[in-house]
């Protein structure tokens, strides 16, 4: 059966994909803008790949081929000046250039969950 077989070409293909994204590391990233190094995070055990805009937190599974891939995540009330991840690579905090509550982000969760806002501060992050 024609689609079947098309299926299943699929299917391998796919596979063949997957085993490829798990022995890639990101050499250096093209066509994003940020003024610092810290806001780009490849997490290679889950093909999470995440950044940020504005104050918007990215983060792209690149396992899903489809346009659904993209999360598009509200983190700051500014322009997001840093990101730090936690030494298991589960957590992401996220700060804000504005006087605005950082935020902490679990990142082992697809879409990524707001675990917690933490107060306003004083002063740029």
């Amino acid at each position: 059966d024609t689609q079947q077989a098309c299926v299943q070409s699929a299917e391998q293909q796919l596979g063949l994909a997957s085993r490829c994204l798990a022995t890639l590391q990101l050499d250096r990233l093209l066509g994003l803008s940020t003024h610092a190094h810290d806001h780009v995070h490849w997490l290679p055990d889950s093909n999470l790949f995440i950044y940020t805009t504005g104050d918007m937190l990215v983060t792209h599974d690149l396992r899903i081929l489809s346009g659904k891939a993209a999360n598009y995540l509200p983190a700051g009330s500014g322009e997001i000046s840093t990101t730090a991840l936690s030494p298991d690579r589960t957590l992401l905090a996220v700060g804000s250039a504005a006087d605005g509550p950082c935020s902490v982000w679990d990142v082992s969760c697809s879409p990524p969950q707001l675990c917690s806002r933490l107060p306003g501060h004083e002063g740029g992050v």
